[in-house]
């Protein structure tokens, strides 16, 4: 019920900075989805404004509240409580973009 952060990545695009990663997500997938670590080595104090996630075969995921929500796309629902699909049980490309702070 934990996502893993690594950054990969970050860079400054006009007053946002820009970040760029992976997310490993644990055994199990919470419902309102997986809470995203804020506690690395990002000098913003805010949440991020926007995440991106790559895209994964009947699945989309979103940013929803500083969690990753996944939502099963045959359906439109949110993926149920539980074990995540094989499918997800990897590490996840992400783009985060947060407002930059002088």
């Amino acid at each position: 019920m934990a996502l893993t952060m690594a950054v990969t990545d970050h860079y400054m695009a006009f007053k946002r900075l820009r970040v760029t990663g992976t997310l490993t997500p644990s055994s199990t997938y919470p419902t309102g989805g997986d809470p995203i670590p804020q506690n690395f080595a990002i000098k913003s104090p805010s949440a991020p404004i926007n995440m991106m996630f790559q895209q994964i075969p009947t699945y989309e995921l979103q940013y929803v509240n500083g969690n990753m929500k996944v939502i099963v796309s045959a359906t439109g629902l949110e993926l149920a409580a539980g074990a995540y699909p094989a499918a997800l049980q990897t590490a996840l490309t992400f783009e985060a973009t947060y407002h930059k702070f002088f």
